[in-house]
């Protein structure tokens, strides 16, 4: 608890501080050394002789001591050289501790590209050479000093290496950019070190995810500090920190690594951004975090702690936030696991919470769903896996006490609910909801709608029934939408048994009314309920073929549904699919090109391979941008940033990812999953619900269980 506290008080904590005049900085070569000065004085020095084991800046002195914060030598490990970058076990070689014999990052000799006085900038060409050997890897190095205050020092890294062979890095606790402090500033000595979470020492750190950390201690009389802030746009971002209490910090994945390691092929590019950041003060009165936000472009985005909760599963994941544009509201399980909500008028910081009837096992089913109706009544439902139905409401609008619960929808108790989600029905927004009836392999799709006046839900299809599995099927919806002119797009898949590998076909239904009559994309009129003989099939796709029953729908600006999703591809591996329906029929679209194959099964909630479905996102004009995830290739989410028309005719893998930049990212938080916010919300304003939780466990009890976490509410007031 006590970590969870402080971090909610560094997220959102610090001002700008004093403010006082740049220093003026200069520059000038020295032999093989190039010397910064700050305000006449030393600040720091490049060193790049070739005999070195690679180039590193020592000494980085304090602001106000003018001593060094970094050692360029110490022990227990002496060839941690101040501020550097390197990795051992690379090709099998190491470009990392002394032995130039082993690998060697030998510099070409940098240029001073600008000498003051705003800034210094240094530009570098390294090879990273073995002797008797064709070079490995080139990395250009430009980096960026700057003063801006009395009492603030940077060092703004932009590294790009470049494979001139196939590399493959294995796992290694020696790798990229790093910093060795003097030893009265770690922790075993009298410093004291810390990262964004507010947490302190090699124990609570190592390992743990953020944007930043720091070291600081009195330097001389002087309480400085220095700290390594890692870039939103890094791949990897936010890192796992290698940390350790003699002093030395590193943002890196590589001790993380699977078997498999790391690969980087003959002419693949990375980039890196890092910042050092040399302070008076510690992190606190430096204001690390808010020197991060501003670098990091996230000024406009807040961080809001919630609440503590379950985070051992899952379940917290759905329908979990929601907004009628002057209160918003929030549901999860606290980690006593009970089903709690929470209420907040918008603009303000202060949660109220109240707990229903409701304990949540260990199955990852059992999310929540959480909607107002139009007169601004909530309604939630919680803990459903082939259930009884557990369905609460409010008794009036923007009451949190006064909810009651209800043990039907209709005349008669309901039985074996799954999957209930809240839908907002076109045309005039009455709420509507979606769940299945029976079981995986053998149940059916019902719609309802609410109406406020009586208080009382009422089937919006004939029968109640949507899709239905006849005679042993059931739909799984992945994905229904809304368009601007008030038509219902519905996706799905069906299985035929509990098995994940009986999913098939790729189906889609069109309602103009809200819900009332389906058609297909051609305007064939549909029967309800839909089975699977009767259903416009979009790809037709057989069972064991890789399909995951989860997927994504997004409406373009032209009005044209599009559907994500994964399956096994020509090759055998698992590949990314997208369908649109154009003008003469759909288009299937292979994305991708993987040779790596997922190929999920069995029963209950699988857990991931780190493979994602895909999401589409449209921008202005014909802008397109496909969002996904695959662990094997990449770190973290991506996004193919593209054209409609280039989507349309490129060819399987020909695209070239960059992560995925967004309000969310730009936070430093590392969280498992986004609930974004249904309903009105201040203008320019978008809102996140995210969490750290455990994965998948094929709904048993895992053998360790993760401790309960914070829910943060990411509120972003500029979209982007």
């Amino acid at each position: 608890m006590r970590n969870l506290v402080q971090l909610a008080i560094v997220l959102v904590g610090g001002g700008a501080g004093p403010v006082f005049a740049a220093q003026n900085l200069s520059a000038r070569l020295e032999g093989d050394t190039i010397r910064v000065e700050a305000a006449g004085r030393l600040f720091t020095a490049y060193k790049f002789a070739t005999t070195q084991k690679y180039p590193y800046f020592w000494p980085v002195n304090g602001p106000i001591s003018n001593r060094s914060l970094t050692t360029e030598t110490s022990e227990p490990y002496p060839h941690h050289h101040s501020l550097f970058f390197g990795c051992d076990r690379v090709n099998r070689f190491n470009f990392w501790q002394e032995g130039n014999e082993r690998g060697q990052i030998v510099s070409c000799g940098p240029r001073i590209l600008t000498s003051g006085p705003d800034r210094v900038e240094i530009e570098d060409r390294c090879e990273w050479k073995v002797p008797g050997r064709e070079p490995l890897i080139e990395d250009v190095r430009r980096i960026t000093i700057s003063a801006p205050t009395e009492r603030l020092r940077f060092i703004d890294w932009r590294i790009t290496l470049r494979a001139l062979q196939d590399v493959h890095v294995e796992e290694t606790n020696h790798s990229l950019f790093s910093i060795r402090v003097m030893p009265h500033l770690s922790p075993k000595g009298a410093g004291r070190l810390t990262d964004s979470a507010g947490r302190s020492g090699e124990k609570e750190t190592f390992g743990q995810k953020g944007p930043w950390v720091d070291f600081s201690g009195d330097n001389g009389g002087s309480i400085e500090g220095l700290a390594i802030l890692d870039h939103p746009e890094n791949p990897w971002f936010p890192a796992p920190w290698f940390t350790r209490d003699y002093g030395f910090a590193s943002p890196t994945p590589m001790y993380w690594l699977s078997e498999e390691g790391w690969k980087l092929p003959r002419n693949g590019v990375l980039t890196l951004r890092y910042r050092v950041v040399a302070h008076a003060g510690d992190a606190g009165e430096a204001d690390i975090h808010g020197l991060y936000r501003r670098w990091a472009g996230a000024e406009h985005v807040e961080v809001i702690p919630v609440a503590p909760a379950f985070a051992a599963t899952p379940v917290n994941h759905g329908q979990a936030l929601c907004s009628d544009g002057r209160r918003q509201y929030i549901a999860f399980y606290d980690p006593d696991r009970t089903l709690s909500v929470g209420a907040r008028e918008l603009g303000t910081r202060r949660w109220r919470f109240i707990r229903l009837d409701e304990k949540v096992g260990w199955d990852s089913h059992n999310r929540i769903a959480v909607a107002l109706d139009r007169e601004g009544c909530l309604h939630v439902c919680a803990n459903h896996h082939v259930s009884d139905l557990n369905y609460y409401r409010t008794l009036r609008p923007g009451d949190i006490d006064s909810f009651e619960q209800v043990d039907r929808f209709g005349a008669t108790r309901e039985t074996r609910v799954t999957y209930p989600h809240f839908l907002h029905l076109p045309p005039d927004g009455r709420l509507g909801v979606m769940y299945r009836v029976g079981s995986s392999g053998e149940g059916d799709t019902v719609l309802l709608s609410y109406d406020e006046k009586t208080r009382s839900w009422s089937s919006v299809v004939p029968g109640g029934v949507l899709l239905k599995g006849t005679p042993q099927f059931n739909a799984y919806p992945v994905g229904v939408r809304a368009d601007a002119k008030g038509r219902l797009h519905l996706a799905w898949c069906w299985r035929e048994t509990p098995a994940v590998e009986t999913n098939q076909d790729i189906c889609y239904a069109l309602s103009p009314d809200g819900g009332k009559t389906w058609h297909s994309s051609d305007g064939r009129r549909l029967e309800t309920p839909i089975t699977p003989e009767t259903a416009e099939v979009v790809d037709p796709i057989p069972q064991n073929a890789g399909l995951m029953n989860a997927g994504h729908m997004a409406i373009d600006p032209q009005g044209r549904p599009w559907i994500t999703y994964i399956r096994f591809g020509p090759n055998g591996g698992t590949q990314m699919y997208a369908a649109v329906r154009l003008t003469d029929g759909w288009r299937v679209l292979q994305l991708s090109d993987w040779a790596f194959r997922w190929d999920p099964r069995g029963t209950g909630s699988i857990p991931s391979a780190g493979i994602g479905c895909p999401s589409i996102e449209f921008g202005p004009g014909e802008e397109v941008r496909v969002v996904f995830s695959h662990a094997k290739y990449y770190w973290g989410a991506q996004v193919i940033r593209t054209s409609v028309e280039e989507l349309l005719r490129m060819k399987p893998g020909a695209f070239e990812p960059a992560p995925y930049v967004n309000d969310l990212r730009r936070t430093g938080l590392d969280y498992s999953y986004a609930v974004l916010n249904d309903g009105p919300l201040p203008e320019g304003q978008q809102h996140w619900m995210v969490q750290k939780t455990a994965g998948n466990n094929r709904d048993r009890e895992p053998s360790e269980k993760m401790p309960p976490t914070m829910v943060y509410l990411v509120v972003s007031r500029t979209l982007r």
